[in-house]
């Protein structure tokens, strides 16, 4: 059976993660998990990965309800929550002679099975969650 891929650049797809975050917990090495629950009561999953993100701290965002994504081309992402705080992530920065090759600044795994892989700077890679690496 053939998969159909929605036409969606990263920022249409960052445009809908939108809900209420019911887990955060921290990851190895120095990452942050998300689970989101949206309107729908559809679940989104999000990390990081080689990215610095602030705050840190993950008993700081369950409870807190997204209401604004912001991507730039850099690959820098800023959620903004309802209360009128902020989560930041930031692309790390490659050592000399690192290679860009599965340094994904994050990742987000949509209701329907999708998966987006962001980074470093613009490049991404959207999917079926079970066909990416």
């Amino acid at each position: 059976m053939a998969t159909v891929i929605p036409d969606l650049s990263p920022s249409d797809l960052v445009d809908r993660f939108r809900g209420t975050i019911f887990y955060a917990a921290p990851g190895y090495p120095e990452v942050i998990h998300f689970r989101v629950k949206d309107g729908d009561g559809c679940e989104w999953w999000f990390s990081t990965f080689y990215a610095e993100y602030s705050p840190s701290d993950p008993d700081t965002f369950p409870g807190k309800t997204i209401v604004d994504a912001d991507l730039k081309p850099s690959g820098k992402l800023t959620l903004g929550f309802s209360d009128g705080s902020e989560f930041k992530v930031t692309p790390g920065p490659l050592e000399p002679g690192e290679s860009v090759e599965d340094l994904e600044t994050w990742h987000l795994y949509t209701p329907e099975g999708l998966a987006l892989y962001y980074g470093p700077g613009p490049r991404w890679e959207l999917g079926p969650a079970n066909e990416l690496p």
